[in-house]
């Protein structure tokens, strides 16, 4: 009985693990100069170590340097309570 508690409650306390690689996604990094082939090679390499399901995966996207540096500013700017056009005072 005490085992069957200890086990109910561990259900509980502990976070579903998800399923891989069904529930996980994955962000590539890429320089924006690289041609669009250069992204379909990475893509085929991912799927070759089998860390996607299909080629063609919702699990995969890839995001250029440039945007991810456009998420940081904006999520700096949030966590600051900035907003746009907003100037700041030294």
């Amino acid at each position: 009985m005490q085992e069957k508690k200890e086990k109910t409650w561990k259900t509980f306390l502990l976070p579903p693990i998800p399923t891989f690689p069904q529930q996980v996604g994955f962000t590539l990094i890429t320089p924006a100069e690289w041609p669009q082939h250069s992204t379909k090679i990475m893509c085929e390499c991912v799927y070759e170590v089998d860390d996607l399901t299909t080629l063609n995966s919702s699990n995969l996207e890839f995001i250029t340097e440039q945007e991810v540096t456009a998420l940081h500013c904006l999520n700096a700017m949030k966590n600051h309570n900035l907003h746009s056009g907003e100037k700041l005072h030294s």
